[in-house]
């Protein structure tokens, strides 16, 4: 007998079938039953009767398996959570689940067990899930390899969120007992919470806003700062300037990881200019990946606040915010991705190098006040650079506490100044720059010159109000001045290029000057013009008004010029401790006379 291929649940006649031999199907009545996925045979040698008609009842199952749930899946999930799905169907060959964690790249497939037919269960692992969650699909297959899949889109899953009893924002975001404008620190809040108002999730709040004990405040655009009870909620992917003087760990009540994944991103709207940003999720964000999802829209590099500078940042861990700049004219909204979920190739950026004669080349500028460092500002030139703004240029973000800057004037940009000034490569060039803080401490301009190559290419830095022009490739670091202007002259053997503009008199140092160490006190000066000879006399006085040391009398030319004084009178002899007179009298085209105080110590 012939196998038969049954394909449906149904009563299948049959007429003068007949085997190869022995035994007889004698009433209608009779039936064979057969599993699914097998053809229908005789084990021994049966006839049907010649002109009798018995039937087969095939119970099979038609369709591939269902997947139904118990109860709905669960929101949340923590280790040692079950799982509990029911999969119908008369021949179950395997059913299984496969998870990730939210940010994950791969899925893992579990066995789940069947307890009583047609229920299965699998209990959850804390290895499934990061702080965010788990995410998930089931899949059953029968004898036949029929297989269903539950979400049915290849593209969709389930999702359950990490179950955290208690919530705390980390330590290392914000300084735990700061008092200081250099502790500020940029927070934000990603949780879900049941209640987002500050005052709730601040309970002291409630009451009365002491400055004294908490600040918070957030950027408003034009350099403008809303501050608690103004912004009386917190908003996911907000940034936040955090400082209060409290060592306790801030507790978020009843709060749950933010509800996003991977095809369910979070979405951020950002205004043109400057935005003070945060992480939307509880986990760490890399925003070079958010730069190149999002590559058609032109987002600058986040820009991380610690220690009282701004420096240039990538990873935003979970709580932590920052500041982008967005150069648009209009707002955009970007979506934020997931640490390497990014698929398409990162944005491309330029390599740079240190040596001066290199088409391509950066220096980094770093400005030093006390323990803070801000190390944003560089100069360089490429090909691929525009005379005005470019990809390659940058600025400085808003201050809201302490700030050290280096500002290049670009009049004409939106933001005026720029932090990083990039030109096209070329032979010559001079960058413009000043210094701004918000404290009149002393402030060092430091760089490195180690790798600016074997070249004949100069850099000068030309300290305009003390008239000095300082070698960059002799020196690396050089006190500075807020509200001060400066120069930086790059070019091949420029030195006797570089012209003052007027007649100045610099800042005399080191004043006080002891003596005892064995220094000198410099008198820097410049005299202007490129061509002109001036007549220069440059004595110390006493406080009698009677001449001590003449340090300077003769003919010079237009130049920058440093007279240096070793405390000893017109003898050679130590002069006592006290104060003293300098004059620089200039004569050429125009007459000048200059004064200022030296003060000897023992």
């Amino acid at each position: 007998m012939l196998p038969l291929a049954v394909y449906s649940q149904s009563l299948i006649p049959f007429q003068n079938i007949s085997s190869s031999g022995g035994g007889t199907i004698e009433n209608s009545t009779s039936r064979i039953t057969c599993t699914f996925g097998q053809g229908i045979a005789s084990t021994s040698s049966t006839t049907l009767q010649s002109g009798f008609i018995p039937s087969v009842n095939v119970f099979i199952n038609n369709g591939a398996p269902a997947i139904a749930f118990v109860t709905s899946l669960p929101d949340v999930l923590s280790n040692g959570d079950h799982l509990d799905i029911t999969v119908t169907d008369n021949d179950v060959d395997s059913v299984k689940i496969y998870h990730r964690t939210i940010a994950g790249s791969v899925f893992t497939k579990e066995n789940m067990t069947l307890t009583t037919d047609p229920n299965y269960t699998i209990t959850v692992q804390s290895s499934w899930m990061d702080n965010m969650g788990t995410e998930y699909y089931f899949r059953a297959v029968d004898k036949t390899g029929k297989e269903t899949r539950k979400p049915e889109s290849t593209s969709e899953f389930f999702h359950s969120y990490f179950k955290q009893t208690t919530e705390f924002v980390p330590g290392t975001v914000y300084k735990k007992g700061g008092s200081a404008k250099k502790d500020y620190r940029i927070i934000t809040i990603p949780d879900s919470l049941s209640d987002s108002s500050i005052g709730s999730q601040f309970g002291e709040l409630n009451s009365q806003y002491d400055k004294s004990i908490y600040r918070i405040a957030t950027y408003a655009g034009n350099n403008q700062w809303k501050e608690f009870p103004d912004i009386p909620v917190f908003v996911r992917g907000k940034g936040y300037w955090f400082l209060t003087i409290k060592n306790d760990q801030i507790v978020l009540e009843n709060s749950r990881p933010p509800g996003y994944y991977q095809s369910g991103l979070f979405k951020m709207t950002l205004q043109p200019g400057w935005n003070q940003i945060g992480n939307p999720y509880t986990l760490p964000i890399n925003w070079e990946d958010v730069r190149t999802f999002n590559s058609g829209i032109n987002i600058n590099a986040v820009k991380i606040y610690d220690n009282g500078s701004y420096s240039d940042g990538n990873t935003l861990q979970p709580f932590q915010g920052g500041f982008v700049y967005l150069d648009e004219t209009s707002a955009k909204q970007i979506q934020i991705p997931f640490q390497g979920q990014t698929s398409a190739g990162r944005i491309q950026t330029q390599s740079f190098s240190s040596d001066l004669a290199d088409e391509n080349w950066k220096l980094n500028l770093i400005l030093q006040q006390d323990e803070s460092i801000n190390a944003m500002a560089a100069i360089g030139m490429s090909p691929q650079a525009l005379s005005g703004h470019d990809s390659f240029d940058d600025f400085n973000p808003p201050h809201f506490a302490d700030y050290t800057e280096v500002e290049f004037p670009h009049a004409e940009h939106p933001q005026k100044f720029f932090v990083k000034d990039f030109v096209p490569t070329k032979d010559t060039y001079v960058w413009s720059f000043q210094i701004k803080a918000s404290s009149s401490d002393e402030l060092n301009l430091m760089w490195n010159n180690e790798h600016f190559g074997d070249n004949n290419i100069e850099l000068y830095l030309l300290d305009e109000q003390n008239s000095r022009i300082i070698n960059m490739r002799d020196v690396s670091t050089y006190m500075v001045e807020a509200g001060s202007h400066y120069k930086i002259y790059y070019g091949a053997n420029i030195h006797d290029s570089i012209r003052p503009e007027t007649t100045t008199i610099g800042k005399t140092y080191p004043n006080p000057f002891s003596l005892a160490h064995g220094t000198l006190i410099t008198i820097p000066f410049a005299l202007p013009g490129k061509q002109d000879q001036h007549t220069v006399q440059l004595q110390i006085i006493d406080s009698k008004g009677q001449p001590v040391r003449q340090l300077v009398n003769g003919t010079l030319s237009s130049g920058f010029y440093e007279a240096t004084w070793n405390g000893n009178d017109h003898r050679d002899q130590p002069c006592a401790a006290g104060l003293y007179l300098y004059r620089l009298s200039i004569k050429g085209n125009n007459e000048s006379t200059f004064t200022g105080k030296i003060v000897i110590i023992n």
